[in-house]
């Protein structure tokens, strides 16, 4: 099946919500739209060695009831920390909760 979130849209930040978080960092995830467009996730990863990221670049790879595709990331800054718990339980990025279905933090 086919999706709009693609090469061409994911870096559009209307499929990703953005948090100021206490420290300062801003955290990364997919809104409701993006997950309706991902559909229910079924794998998560992230590129090795991922330390900055610039607008366009790959921010994680997504296997979904609807697609596989690579998510890219809408704005830049150095990770500051990565949600690894979506590798292990990837179905969290389909979750209403940001503090489960974030992606990344930047700062």
């Amino acid at each position: 099946m086919q999706t709009n979130l693609d090469s061409t849209t994911t870096t559009d930040a209307q499929y990703f919500w953005q948090e100021k978080q206490a420290n300062g960092h801003l955290r990364l995830g997919l809104n409701a739209q993006g997950q309706d467009e991902v559909g229910e996730v079924s794998f998560v990863d992230y590129p090795d060695d991922l330390t900055s990221l610039q607008v366009g670049d790959v921010l994680a790879s997504v296997e979904s009831s609807k697609s596989v595709l690579d998510l890219y990331t809408p704005i830049a800054g150095k990770v500051a920390k990565l949600n690894v718990a979506l590798l292990e339980h990837p179905e969290q990025l389909n979750a209403t909760d940001q503090k489960l279905n974030w992606l990344v933090e930047l700062y």
